[in-house]
C-alpha cells in the first residue's frame, strides 16, 4: 500500500492508463473490474472487446434482459468467436448489436441447421469495420456461388478459410494443374485487394481420403498459386499429417512440387503447417521420420488446429502470423526453421 499511497493524486487519465495496462498484461485481468465502480467503468469495455460465444451462454452479462444500454455492445465488442454450441437467437442478437463495429469474426458452427440464415446474414449485409474473418465454408449454401464477392470480404486484411472435401475435383486428370479449377468457394479471391494474410485449412478437404488427397492437392497447387491476390504477403496452408507423410514418400521427381511449395521456391509467401501433436517425439513414428528425411522437412511449421480463433481475434498474445512471418523471413534468408 505504501507504494501506491499517491495513486489518488494522479490525474484520472493517468489512473485509467495504469489500469488499462494492468488489464492487458495481467492473468486475472477481469478481477480488476471489481476494484471499484470507477475502475469498473474503465475495465469493463476492455472485457467485452473479445467475445467467445461458447463461453458466454447463460452468463448474466449476455442475458437478453440485460440492463446495459442498448448501444453498449455495439460500442465495445470488436471481436466475436462463434462455434457449434451457440444458439441461433443468441447469435442473431449479438450480430444485430455488433455487426457494424466488428473488426474480427471467427465463424465455425460446423454442420449448423441454420446455414441459409447465417449465409444470408453474413453475405448480404455490410460489415464496414471487418478486417479479419475466419470461416468454415461449409456454412454457405449453394445459393452463393462466389461468396468471396460479398461485402464482408472486401476490406479484409486477414482471411482464414476451412475448405471441404467436396470442393476438390473428383478426379485428377492433369498433375500439372493446367486444367484443374480452384474450389468454387475461392472464385473472386484475386478481387480482395486489401488481403495481406490468407490461411487455408485443408484438414476437412484432404483428410478423408489421404491416398487420393496427395495427388488431388498436387494437381490443385498451380491453380491456387495463380489465383492469389497481388498484394498478399503471406499464405499459410494447413495440411493433414498423412498427406505430408505420403508426399514425403513419393519419388523425387513426383515430390518436386511439394518441395518447391514448402521451401518457398514456388512462391516465397507460402508457409505449410501441420498438426502440432505430431511434433511430439512420442507420436512421431515412421511417418514423421519419413517427413524429416524429405527435402521439405525442415521448412514445415507445426500449428495447433484449434487456434483458428487466435488467427483473427484481437489478442495481444496472438503469435500465429508472427510465427508464419518469421518462417518466411528465415527461409528466404536460407535459415532452416528447425524443430
Amino acid at each position: 500500500m505504501e507504494t501506491f499511497r499517491f495513486f489518488n493524486d494522479f490525474p484520472n487519465d493517468v489512473q485509467r492508463l495504469i489500469f488499462e495496462h494492468a488489464f492487458e498484461s495481467g492473468s486475472a485481468a477481469t478481477s480488476l473490474a471489481l476494484v471499484s465502480w470507477k475502475v469498473n467503468k474503465w475495465v469493463e469495455p476492455l472485457i467485452y472487446q473479445i467475445i467467445d460465444t461458447s463461453r458466454m451462454l447463460g452468463h448474466p452479462r449476455w442475458d437478453t434482459t440485460s440492463r446495459k444500454p442498448r448501444n453498449f455492445y455495439h460500442s465495445h465488442v470488436k471481436s466475436l468467436s462463434v462455434d457449434g454450441t451457440s444458439r441461433a437467437d443468441f447469435l442473431k442478437d449479438i450480430l444485430s448489436e455488433c455487426r457494424t463495429n466488428l473488426v474480427s469474426l471467427a465463424w465455425w458452427p460446423v454442420m449448423s441447421p441454420d446455414r441459409g440464415l447465417w449465409a444470408s446474414i453474413l453475405l448480404k449485409q455490410e460489415f464496414p469495420s471487418m478486417r479479419k474473418f475466419s470461416v468454415y465454408c461449409g456454412m454457405f449454401t449453394s445459393e452463393f456461388q462466389t461468396p468471396l464477392c460479398a461485402p464482408i470480404f472486401q476490406n479484409l486484411t486477414h482471411l482464414d478459410i476451412g475448405l471441404l472435401h467436396s470442393q476438390f475435383p473428383a478426379a485428377v486428370s492433369d498433375l500439372s494443374g493446367a486444367n484443374t479449377p480452384i474450389p468454387a468457394f475461392l472464385e473472386g479471391l484475386q478481387s480482395l485487394e486489401s488481403l495481406l494474410h490468407l490461411h487455408l485449412d485443408m484438414m476437412q478437404a484432404l483428410g478423408l481420403r489421404e491416398a487420393d488427397a496427395v495427388m488431388k492437392f498436387q494437381s490443385a497447387i498451380p491453380s491456387f498459386m495463380s489465383h492469389l491476390p497481388n498484394n498478399l504477403r503471406y499464405l499459410s496452408i494447413y495440411l493433414p499429417f498423412g498427406v505430408l507423410s505420403r508426399a514425403a514418400g513419393l519419388p523425387d521427381h513426383s515430390r518436386q512440387i511439394y518441395d518447391d511449395l514448402i521451401r518457398g521456391r514456388l512462391d516465397p509467401r507460402v508457409v505449410v503447417a501441420y498438426p502440432s501433436e505430431y511434433s511430439d517425439v512420442r507420436v512421431r513414428g515412421k511417418a514423421y521420420a519419413r517427413i524429416s528425411k524429405a527435402e521439405f522437412g525442415e521448412y514445415l511449421l507445426p500449428r495447433i488446429r484449434d487456434e483458428k480463433i487466435c488467427r483473427v481475434l484481437l489478442k495481444p498474445d496472438n503469435d500465429f502470423w508472427d510465427a508464419a512471418e518469421e518462417m518466411v523471413n528465415r527461409r528466404n534468408k536460407g535459415i532452416n526453421y528447425g524443430r
